[in-house]
């Protein structure tokens, strides 16, 4: 379980070293073409091994244990969250969890594979993202993984920057998966400083 002390330490690292304010009349350009104010960078933080160990202390605390055997995610962000939680996660559940990562481009060559990781067919699957800012690029993923046969229990991402339209709310909601967010921006001060 993750402390107040902890949790106040990682909110700490994210605000000084994962986010940062454009300019005065500036704005950055998100991925998904939207322009914002701020850009937050949470994978500064997953590459502090401190804070990433708090970090898949939180996500684990969140998960179904009972209604998962795959955690998975799309590279870059999702690779140090997937590796870490289920390296931490294996002493207790032992053989229960493997990984699944999407490639954002399949191999050019061997394969030529979209995903990597060996998963059984008909998986529960816990969706892991470093930041949800439409949901755009996510919601692609857990169709892809849908249309394979497999069922997305819950998507945890660390930061929901909440811009995510209506549209994807009622997607989640509609297959049943449950949406966790460990920050949101009112969390953050610096979000709102002149």
């Amino acid at each position: 379980m993750v402390t107040e002390t902890e949790l106040d330490r990682v909110k700490k690292f994210i605000s000084d070293k994962c986010i940062r304010r454009a300019p005065k009349g500036a704005f950055f350009t998100l991925s998904s073409g939207a322009t914002s104010s701020y850009y937050i960078n949470i994978k500064e933080a997953m590459m502090n091994p401190a804070i990433l160990r708090l970090l898949t202390s939180m996500i684990i605390e969140k998960i179904d244990t009972d209604e998962t055997n795959v955690i998975a995610g799309v590279e870059f962000g999702a690779v140090p969250l997937c590796s870490a939680v289920a390296v931490s996660m294996a002493p207790t559940y032992v053989d229960q969890y493997n990984i699944l990562i999407k490639r954002k481009k399949p191999k050019k060559h061997g394969t030529k594979a979209a995903y990597e990781g060996q998963i059984e067919n008909y998986s529960q699957i816990v969706v892991l993202e470093d930041v949800v800012t439409t949901g755009a690029t996510v919601r692609t993923f857990i169709k892809e993984l849908q249309d394979l046969g497999h069922q997305v229990r819950q998507l945890i991402t660390v930061f929901d920057r909440k811009e995510a339209d209506e549209d994807f709310m009622g997607f989640l909601s509609a297959f049943d998966i449950e949406y966790v967010s460990l920050f949101r921006p009112f969390e953050f001060e610096s979000l709102y400083l002149e």
